[in-house]
Order: structure tokens, then sequence, then C-alpha cells
């Protein structure tokens, strides 16, 4: 018997005993030794912890074995769970940039800086976030950076492309 047959049997023992941290480790190593093992990988689609790994499991299932439709409800299912997890996201890092805005707008320009980056690193947001970045932040880099992912996202905002211009001038000539 290989290695792999070897382990394989293992990890199929442990998870048939429940033992889902070792069954788990077990096939791991499986997959290491053959990436392509179908068994290890369908599996390690009900063992792994993350959402994202799960998917990729079933994903490479499928790679491995297009015929393999049993997958195809379970990875449907975690897709939509993903889906649902990525608008729960989007959802709270919205209303961080309506708080940011709030306390921009009292004057309490780091609360609003410190929740607009946040935000900023959960999802990919739209021009208000940059602009309170740009508004907000006293490091000249970050305002560059802000104002492009701005005018990547409003071409035709010319005040922002004019300050874009002059921070890159003041950046490159500081003398100035």
């Amino acid at each position: 018997m290989t290695r792999e047959e070897t382990l394989l049997q293992q990890a199929l023992t442990a998870a048939r005993e429940k033992r889902e941290l070792t069954a788990r480790d077990l096939f791991l190593d499986v997959i290491k030794i053959n990436p392509r093992n179908e068994t290890a990988w369908l599996w390690l689609t009900g063992l792994l912890d993350d959402l994202d790994d799960c998917i990729y499991a079933c994903e490479m299932v499928l790679d491995i074995n297009p015929g393999n439709t049993r997958i195809l409800p379970y990875l449907s299912t975690l897709r939509e769970k993903k889906q649902k997890q990525l608008d729960e996201q989007r959802r709270a890092a919205e209303k961080q940039i309506e708080q940011a805005m709030e306390l921009a707008k009292a004057d309490r320009r780091e609360a609003a800086l410190s929740l607009v980056r946040d935000a900023v690193q959960k999802i990919e947001p739209g021009p208000e976030a940059w602009r309170l970045i740009a508004d907000l932040s006293t490091d000249m880099e970050e305002r560059i950076h802000a104002l492009e992912k701005l005018l990547a996202l409003t071409p035709n905002d010319t005040r922002s492309r004019e300050t874009v211009t002059r921070l890159r001038h003041l950046k490159e000539n500081p003398n100035e």
C-alpha cells in the first residue's frame, strides 16, 4: 500500500469515528501527496473550518471529476452562504461609512478617519468613502491614493483631479 493509500485509509477511519480534526489533517496530508485525490477533497468539503476553503474544496472535486454532480447542491449552498456573509459585511461597512460622515460633520476627524479606513479594508467602497479619506487624512500618500481611487470611480470630477495633481506636484517638489 502506498503512503497516500495508507493516509487515506487512516483519514477515512478517523472521519467515521468522528475524529474530525485528525481526519482533516490526514486528508490534507493526502492532498499534499496527490493534489488530485478526489476522495480527500470530497471529505475536506465538510471538514474545513473556513467557508472559502470549503468552496475551494468543492471546486477541486469538480475540477478533478466534472461528472460529480452530488457536490453541486452543497457548493451552491456554500456560495449562497458566502454571498450572505459578503452582503452583511457590505452593509456593516456602509453603515461605518455613514457613521464616519456624521463624525466628520461633528468635527471628530480622527474617529471618522479611523472608521472609514476600517470600512475600505472590508469592501470596495463607493466614491463617498474615498472622498472622506482624501478630505480627512493629513498623510499625503493616503490622500493621493484616495483621490486616485475616487477618480477611478468618478473620472469627470475636476476638483479631485486638480487636487491630486497639486498633491503630486507638492510631493515631487516639497520645497515649493
